[in-house]
């Protein structure tokens, strides 16, 4: 197996699992005879072998024919640069034999996919798959895209569009699954999504960071085995589980649920309302937006904008930066709305009362948004210092709208000459960047 001590998180226990023989509900896979000849007996844990072509056949690098020759734990699969953002459609399900990491390019990643004819790849030791793509795969019984005898670890990758009466995307004993999607799976029975089995003497268990499982059905989105153990756990951190299920179902049978950060759902089938809340997760559609593999956006108005509490990873499955108030799912929301503003060299002084009038402009990157302007001005009076405060209700254009506000004096007057003025944007959405601006200005006498 790989070394599970190297991850420094609580997930590590989750999936520290060993390696028993295959259970009821294991679908055949060819594994090789016991003494096959190790083509690579001379690769060591830590290696990197490189795929060289998109063949989905057996041939000299082609990704079927590396694997089934590597019995050795910890060898690293790489691909050529070449190959970036290809696909590969399998003659036949990828078998893999050691504990091993697949590692798709960073940039645009490699897909992985079963033509609707085959599962896409069978892990019989716990491995690791990275930037890619599973996809087109299908089994007529059980795990349609992803069949995992005993452990998977998946990082920024998308699993979608794969389908079985059972696990349409995912089928495994352990899965922990970091900055991923998993949508559009499609399952009748059990487990649209990610089915968790029974193993021997323990349950399945799930480790959900920073991910999003939508648009998996018509079974449920999460779901595990009948057959439940006190060891059976799942962990649920910063995710979206969503719109999975006919009719509406995320989340079956799961057990002894750790819940970190923030996590949201449409129902309350994962769990309670002070660990997971029910609402309306606004999603797009799954779409290549940048990085190794398609996600699944969201409205600005979702609750998963910047709900996050110590986000598992700095960026998201694009490897986009994730900002301070990082977002719930495998992707990160960057299409704030920014504001501009201004403030006009001229105010004016009402004499009668000593209230000053202050103005300037507002613009914003998209129509729409409202919000308040406050303004804090400050005039220097000998020994003494004159300070007022306004705000505005405006409602931001594309184009550069007017404000104005009256400031009336905390003590004292304003009177004609220069003063400090200093606007900030105040009660904005969560999807609108606060501004501020400060300048000098000068106070005349107000006409009558």
């Amino acid at each position: 197996m790989l070394p599970l001590t190297s991850r420094a998180v609580r997930w590590t226990v989750a999936l520290a699992i060993p390696t028993l023989a295959a259970c009821s509900d294991d679908s055949a896979q060819p594994t090789g005879p016991a003494l096959a000849a190790k083509l690579n007996a001379n690769l060591a844990a830590g290696d990197v072998v490189i795929v060289t072509n998109a063949s989905g056949g057996t041939g000299p690098g082609s990704l079927r024919g590396t694997l089934a020759n590597i019995w050795t734990d910890g060898v690293i699969v790489r691909f050529d640069p070449s190959l970036e953002g290809d696909t590969i459609t399998v003659d036949s399900t990828i078998v893999v034999h050691a504990s091993l990491i697949i590692e798709g390019p960073k940039n645009k990643g490699i897909t992985l996919n079963g033509g609707g004819r085959f599962r896409v790849i069978y892990l019989g030791e716990s491995a690791e798959l990275r930037n890619v793509t599973i996809t087109g795969g299908y089994d007529p019984v059980i795990g349609g895209g992803i069949y995992a005898r005993n452990g998977l670890y998946l990082y920024n990758s998308t699993v979608a569009f794969n389908s079985a009466p059972t696990a349409g995307g995912i089928y495994a004993h352990a899965a922990g699954i970091f900055n991923s999607t998993v949508a559009r799976n499609t399952a009748t029975q059990q487990g649209a999504g990610i089915y968790l089995a029974y193993l021997g003497y323990s349950g399945g268990s799930l480790s959900l960071y920073n991910s999003t499982v939508a648009q998996n059905g018509p079974a449920a989105g999460v779901q595990y085995s009948t057959a439940t153990t006190p060891y059976e756990s799942t962990i649920l951190s910063n995710s979206i589980i969503a719109n999975n299920g006919t009719p509406t179902k995320n989340c079956v049978g799961i057990h002894n649920v750790t819940y970190e950060g923030n996590n949201l759902a449409n129902d309350p089938s994962c769990g309670p309302s002070d660990k997971v809340r029910v609402a309306d997760a606004k999603l797009g559609t799954l779409a290549y937006r940048g990085g190794p593999a398609e996600t699944i956006d969201f409205a600005r108005e979702s609750p998963a904008l910047n709900a996050g509490i110590t986000c598992f990873s700095n960026v998201d499955e694009r490897y986009v930066t994730r900002d301070a108030k990082c977002d719930l799912g495998a992707f990160e929301f960057t299409d704030f709305t920014t504001v501009t503003l201004t403030i006009d060299a001229n105010g004016s002084v009402d004499p009668a009362t000593g209230s000053a009038v202050v103005t300037g402009t507002v613009k914003c990157s998209r129509d729409g948004d409202q919000f308040g302007v406050v303004v804090n001005a400050e005039q220097q009076k000998g020994t003494k210092v004159v300070q007022g405060i306004g705000v505005a209700g405006v409602s931001c254009t594309t184009t550069a709208k007017p404000w104005s506000t009256t400031l009336t004096p905390e003590t004292g007057t304003f009177e004609v000459g220069s003063a400090s003025v200093m606007v900030r944007t105040n009660d904005t959405n969560n999807w609108v960047t606060p501004a501020t601006t400060s300048r000098s200005i000068k106070l005349a006498r107000a006409r009558r």
